[in-house]
């Protein structure tokens, strides 16, 4: 699925509107929680296997999907700074903080 997502403009002045598209599109994929934990949630747990795949192998591609979309949608600098984080998680700052 191909999404359109506004980008982070250098002076993040439409910070709040990169948040707001971003976070339509994470709860479109039940995404949003990649966010806030670092770890395999309960609500992937709770899936069980599906089709051969684990809850932690599940957990692993949407990570890397949501890092993809972050990374796609940011300025070069950022991008650079965070590219070998490990979660999405380990970043500075969510959506929505002050």
């Amino acid at each position: 699925m191909k999404f359109e997502v506004v980008h982070l403009v250098g002076n993040s002045l439409n910070w709040v509107l990169y948040c707001d598209h971003l976070g339509v599109i994470l709860c479109m994929q039940h995404w949003q929680e990649h966010l806030t934990s670092a770890t395999v949630t309960q609500a992937y747990r709770d899936r069980g296997d599906v089709n051969g795949v684990t809850p932690n192998m599940c957990w692993e591609d949407d990570n890397e999907a949501v890092k993809a979309l972050v990374m796609s949608s940011i300025l070069d600098k950022l991008f650079n700074q965070i590219k070998s984080r490990v979660n999405v998680t380990e970043r500075s700052g969510r959506c929505g903080d002050t």
